[in-house]
């Protein structure tokens, strides 16, 4: 039997899509043949590579995932870097950290722990019945968890609860309407799932320890520079940050994307109706609940035992050393392929066929995205771009070089990695200050963390990739509520270093 049709496109999809094929040659082309100073042969190539993948990924002429990898198969065949050395990304820890982490997300969801899990955050006191609230909630627990673990681990914790709680405001919806609605069409998606991403990144600011460029720049200040900043002053410092942007996602959020009338009306009663239908706890979702936890404990191990042993202690290092993230995830994804589900078939918690749900495109795209960021960085084209717009800037000051460094390092976290970013931006920040006679602080300090301010596009950052992967969440969406929380965190980042970077480290002296 022959499988139906896909639907038509519709009409803006099918000429964005268009435009993407006639622009995405033009701009290759235009690229290459113009003649750019200073910029060596390799970058040259890259800058042209890097201009096709960004409009094809901007315009969806191809799979994002099919554009992750025609971009690193253009820079094998156009010399800029060697196969071995291009594709290692695709084998980067931080895609099995991925898999594990939709492995998950996949046995939650067919066990129904994560509507369990859902339908008990709607129905906490004060949050049940106003969706404000529960954005609130949901947001804070983001930034607070991403403060101590990676972005990406956040992120696949709180992706499926986000999940299982929009299919059910859209079931709700559908009681209502007597129409079938999907999470996909709803305005209070978009909020949900942007906020698990963009919170995710910001709460990571707020620590040492929430982000490898903070240590980077921490690390850097102290070679270069000669600036020690200890880790509470670094808190003191980026906290109000992360509060702030977290503050604004809330605000935001609740007023462009609300939630539907009428889908948080009588919810005492709805939920208490649902959470009974769906009876006591199973076995399988005892088991993945456990699994869940334990995968959890282990992501948190290492950092805890770092706050309260010290990062120099014998098991500090041992943990942090033996027990990345990316094993605890994969861990606890082949622990539930050896539990049996206590069901009559004899199937394990986790089957082989849940493999096949796992979103292999966004996998590829991230690989994609982590080989482009890294040949930017190894064929200079990112050196090259800092430079050109650093001596764009006459008789720099401070707060000048603050709002450039920043700037510079947002744009290059879009594509390349923030670790990478980081590595990049701030020691050239460092040197143009240095040049200048400036102090190099507020610089250095607004690179680091807007290496951290990537939320435009899916190859940006893993929680970005994470949640376009639901498919509820379109590219143009992203791309533009992502510019406006961009263009936030910048004056924000900016506005802190600059206005009360000198109290903090005049209190601590």
């Amino acid at each position: 039997m022959a499988e139906p049709a896909a639907p038509p496109l519709p009409t803006f999809e099918r000429y964005r899509r268009r435009g993407g094929w006639i622009l995405a040659p033009v701009v290759f082309v235009g690229l290459w043949a113009w003649p750019f100073d200073g910029l060596p042969e390799p970058a040259h190539r890259m800058l042209a590579i890097l201009g096709l993948v960004m409009v094809l990924w901007l315009s969806e002429a191809l799979p994002l995932g099919a554009t992750a990898l025609l971009g690193p198969c253009l820079c094998v065949l156009l010399g800029v870097g060697e196969v071995r050395s291009v594709f290692q990304s695709f084998g980067h820890p931080v895609l099995f950290l991925f898999l594990g982490s939709f492995l998950l997300a996949a046995a939650m969801v067919r066990h129904g722990l994560s509507r369990r899990l859902a339908l008990a955050l709607m129905s906490l006191p004060g949050v049940a019945d106003r969706p404000a609230r529960l954005l609130a909630a949901y947001t804070v627990t983001c930034v607070l968890l991403s403060m101590w673990i990676s972005n990406t681990t956040t992120a696949a914790m709180m992706f499926p609860m986000g999940a299982a709680l929009l299919r059910e405001m859209a079931r709700r919806q559908s009681v209502l309407t007597s129409q079938p609605v999907d999470p996909a069409d709803l305005p209070y998606t978009k909020a949900l799932m942007l906020v698990t991403a963009f919170g995710a990144s910001i709460g990571g600011m707020a620590t040492p320890v929430g982000s490898p460029p903070n240590l980077i720049g921490m690390a850097l200040l102290r070679e270069q520079a000669g600036v020690e900043i200890s880790f509470l002053q670094w808190v003191a410092l980026c906290l109000p940050i992360a509060l702030v942007l977290a503050g604004f996602l809330v605000v935001y959020f609740h007023r462009v994307c609300p939630a539907p009338n009428g889908a948080w009306s009588n919810a005492t009663t709805w939920l208490a109706t649902a959470r009974a239908q769906l009876g006591p706890w199973r076995r399988g979702e005892i088991q993945v609940l456990a699994v869940f936890a334990l995968t959890v404990t282990l992501w948190l191990l290492p950092g805890l035992a770092g706050l309260l042993l010290g990062p120099d202690t014998a098991a500090s290092r041992w943990l942090h050393r033996h027990l990345p993230e990316e094993i605890c995830a994969l861990l606890g994804a082949l622990l539930l392929f050896a539990l049996p589900a206590g069901d009559r078939r004899g199937q394990s918690t986790l089957s082989w066929e849940d493999v096949r749900t796992v979103d292999w495109g966004t996998i590829l795209l991230f690989g994609g995205g982590l080989a482009l960021g890294e040949s930017v960085v190894s064929s200079g084209l990112g050196q090259w771009i800092g430079q050109q717009l650093a001596a764009a800037v006459p008789n720099p000051d401070p707060f000048t070089l603050t709002v450039l460094f920043t700037g510079i390092a947002v744009l290059l976290t879009e594509t390349a990695s923030n670790t990478a970013t980081a590595n990049l931006v701030v020691p050239m920040a460092l040197a143009v200050s240095e040049a200048a006679g400036v102090w190099p602080v507020p610089p250095a300090l607004g690179a680091c963390l807007g290496a951290s301010l990537a939320f435009m596009l899916p190859v940006s950052t893993p929680p970005n990739a994470l949640v376009y992967g639901s498919g509820w969440i379109s590219l143009g969406t992203m791309l533009r509520h992502g510019l406006v929380t961009d263009l936030v965190g910048v004056v924000v980042v900016v506005a802190t270093v600059t206005l009360w970077l000198p109290c903090v480290l005049r209190g601590a002296g």
